[in-house]
């Protein structure tokens, strides 16, 4: 709840956008919110993000 807070203001916050994916994911949370907290995460850390999460328009710029 607090990573979601800190990400209407920072939305690029890499431990915010980190621990809100994986409680989304623990939970079973909206999957389209989470796929652009996936988006978001691939600007900062793509190695962050599994290849299968990674949205297929950012490929070409992301590191394989």
């Amino acid at each position: 709840e607090q990573s979601h807070a800190v990400l209407e203001h920072n939305p690029y916050d890499h431990f915010a956008l980190a621990s809100t994916i994986r409680r989304m994911e623990r939970s079973g949370e909206d999957p389209s919110e989470l796929g652009a907290l996936h988006e978001r995460l691939c600007m900062l850390a793509p190695e962050d993000v599994p290849a299968a999460r990674r949205p297929a328009r950012l490929a070409p710029f992301l590191p394989t």
